[in-house]
């Protein structure tokens, strides 16, 4: 749509959702990847574009977060989609910058984050975070065999004055947020899926495939 340079214990029923924002954070240059994984390939879909086509449908907007250095290029690759990069007090911070910027940016009761480089993520799995919201969390986040991935998962509108006051402190560790959160953590037994999988992070060109 257009490129933003940005100066009581209880699972919630389906029917009383509020708005959820879907935000993909595309990262840039990627150094360890070689290139930006945002445009990496698998098959015919670039990782961004797949990614887009999974969460689109299961958020009622969405967003992109994208390095200045790739912005252009993602919204020329996805002209319908909002592409905006991280708030210039914030910018270069890491993915706490890129949560934080989409709850400055939308006005969402939630925001389900994703990276770009969970190509095989299903929908299946993130329609298991909805189905374990609850109306006391700060997150609904996942904990695979052990592994944390807090960068994919649901955060509510009000973790933003928290996640401020650690960008603040340029205390960029996501972990360290979360311990400051009323976190949700799923494991591999509420998905119904092969998650060891789906929840991997490409981080070389020959894990693609």
């Amino acid at each position: 749509m257009y490129f933003i340079w940005y100066t009581n214990r209880r699972t919630i029923p389906m029917n009383q959702r509020t708005t959820v924002t879907g935000v993909i954070l595309a990262g840039g240059e990627s150094r360890r990847f070689g290139s930006p994984k945002a445009l990496a390939k698998l098959g015919n879909q670039t990782f961004i574009e797949r990614a887009v086509q999974l969460l689109q449908e299961e958020v009622d907007d969405l967003l992109i977060i994208a390095h200045s250095t790739i912005a252009s290029t993602i919204e020329k690759l996805l002209p319908s989609v909002t592409v905006i990069t991280d708030v210039p007090d914030h910018a270069g911070k890491g993915p706490l910058a890129g949560i934080y910027t989409a709850m400055d940016y939308a006005n969402s009761h939630w925001y389900f984050v994703m990276p770009c480089d969970m190509p095989y993520l299903s929908k299946e799995s993130i329609r298991t975070f909805f189905s374990h919201q609850r109306t006391e969390d700060d997150a609904v986040l996942s904990c695979i065999h052990n592994r944390t991935q807090p960068l994919v998962g649901l955060y509510h509108e009000r973790v933003k004055t928290t996640l401020e006051d650690c960008l603040s402190r340029q205390d960029l560790r996501v972990m360290k947020a979360l311990d400051l959160l009323n976190v949700h953590w799923l494991t591999e037994k509420h998905f119904d899926t092969n998650v060891q999988r789906e929840f991997q992070n490409i981080n070389t060109p020959n894990s693609v495939g």
